[in-house]
């Protein structure tokens, strides 16, 4: 799960603009990792347990110190769910409803006790210092058996949250007892140096979220909105679905324009059944803009250069369900453009009108030269095919290409395939029309010595000439055997 929240925090936060590279045999592809401690080996401001002082009480010693033996030493009570601390409803707004912690010594986790009344939809967030980046909250939700709900490492669906740490969005969908657990994101995670030590304070408050789908709501009434006019700020909807084949709708009034927009879900849902399937609509229409199952679990939707106007979004579980336990969010975010990608231009529709890729050389840290192309298109109407032209310039070149649509929601798969010269097929491999899968389709390390060779993308048939119908896909010409490469 840590190397899934890492990849959709990082196309979210670039928008899924980032360095293109590859790697060959010898040389691994680093990444910036996920987000953990880098302190020293004892940790930010730990004490190693030592006693400072006398004491008889708790309340005789120093913040961050209980009284053992006599002796103050580093640490606190709420060390288990026995030792949980009572955590109260607050108004979110309340600063004077946060609760004080501390994370000390090293390996700590705070353990808090709430009581819920059932149906709540909630909002738990920890704030620390922001100019120290050494510290770092994960958020756990448990149920009263120690089952995880959901937890967080920064927003719910990934991406920095404002003032906050972390924000947790949880359900609780029965009457009765669960547990927060506050951690460090290496303690939490088992890797990285761990922080922690008398100086590892944290605030903690939970408020009830009421932004939520109601019934009866349809298409044409939902009975929630969602209002976006300015950028880089998270809108949540919590969405029960109460009953097999139930579906909720919220409006959509996108303001803004040369935007793209982002409908993401919470990245862990380990207490709740559903599996969520998120589609955008047109308003007035009903067209399907893009459909994507796994909403959140398995990346976001994602609709670059959305116009502005009136949408719906359809929320529902994959496999039809729905009960107490079928909970999911909706979080919604627009982010300006800032796409390198080229659109292609039409007509491409055979060899002799196939667009030329603009193709970029750069080379690997051991000075091996490789091209990378970035392309993205439109299935303009049923029976749109796309063509490009390439060059490879490398007497044992290879070849690779990504391509993505189906994983960002959009309504079309197609089949990528690779060409030589005379037309002859190399090789081909159809797109995966899951939504939940990513890469939609790839082919790797064909051989393409020296020469032109062509590339044929074919929409599935049917599929053509709506906003949905709509991929991108990288393209690199290496000099070398690839073993890593970007995915768009």
């Amino acid at each position: 799960m840590h190397t899934r929240i890492f990849w959709a925090v990082f196309l979210i936060s670039a928008g899924c603009n980032r360095d293109v590279k590859i790697g060959e045999d010898d040389e691994a592809v680093t990444g910036s990792g996920g987000s953990g401690g880098d302190g020293g080996d004892e940790g930010s401001g730990g004490s190693g347990g030592e006693a400072d002082a006398d004491c008889s009480t708790d309340d005789s010693c120093p913040a961050g110190q209980i009284c053992e033996d006599s002796e103050c030493v580093d640490g606190d009570r709420n060390n288990s769910v026995d030792e949980a601390e009572s955590l109260l409803f607050t108004d979110a707004s309340d600063e004077a409803g946060r609760i004080s912690g501390i994370l000390n010594p090293v390996y700590d986790r705070d353990y808090y006790v709430v009581q819920a009344d059932g149906g709540e939809f909630v909002r738990i967030s920890t704030y620390t210092d922001e100019d120290d980046e050494t510290k770092d909250t994960v958020v756990t939700l448990l149920q009263d058996n120690g089952k995880v709900m959901t937890y967080a490492n920064g927003h719910a669906a990934g991406g920095g949250v404002s003032d906050a740490d972390s924000v947790v969005y949880g359900y609780f969908p029965t009457e009765g007892t669960y547990y927060v657990l506050v951690e460090d994101d290496a303690t939490f995670y088992g890797e990285g140096e761990p922080e922690g030590g008398r100086d590892y304070v944290y605030e903690l408050q939970m408020s009830s979220w009421g932004r939520r789908t109601f019934e009866p709501d349809s298409f044409a009434d939902p009975n929630e909105s969602v209002e976006i006019s300015a950028a880089n700020s998270w809108n949540a909807r919590g969405i029960l679905l109460e009953e097999e084949g139930d579906i909720d709708y919220v409006a959509l009034d996108f303001q803004l324009d040369g935007y793209d927009l982002f409908l993401d879900g919470n990245y862990d849902l380990q207490g709740s059944d559903a599996d969520p399937r998120v589609r955008l609509l047109d308003a007035s229409t009903g067209e399907v803009l893009r459909d994507k199952r796994q909403n959140g679990l398995a990346g976001s939707v994602w609709f670059p250069n959305l116009p502005q106007g009136q949408y719906v979004v359809e929320l529902s579980d994959a496999a039809g369900g729905g009960g107490a336990a079928h909970w999911f969010y909706l979080h919604t975010l627009a982010r300006e453009n800032t796409d390198t990608y080229l659109w292609e231009s039409e007509p491409n529709d055979g060899m002799v009108t196939a667009e030329a890729l603009e193709q970029e050389e750069l080379s690997t840290s051991s000075g091996n030269l490789y091209t990378v192309s970035r392309h993205q298109g439109l299935a303009d109407s049923e029976g749109d095919e796309d063509w490009f032209e390439f060059e490879s310039s490398y007497d044992d070149g290879r070849f690779v290409v990504c391509l993505t649509s189906t994983w960002y929601g959009s309504t079309t798969a197609p089949t990528v395939e690779l060409y030589d010269a005379a037309g002859t097929l190399l090789s081909g491999v159809d797109g995966e029309t899951d939504s939940a899968v990513y890469p939609t389709a790839e082919m790797a390390n064909l051989d393409v010595p020296t020469g032109t060779y062509y590339i044929r993308v074919a929409h599935p048939e049917g599929v053509g000439g709506t906003a949905g119908d709509w991929y991108r896909m990288l393209v690199f010409v290496a000099s070398f055997n690839v073993t890593e490469y970007d995915c768009p």
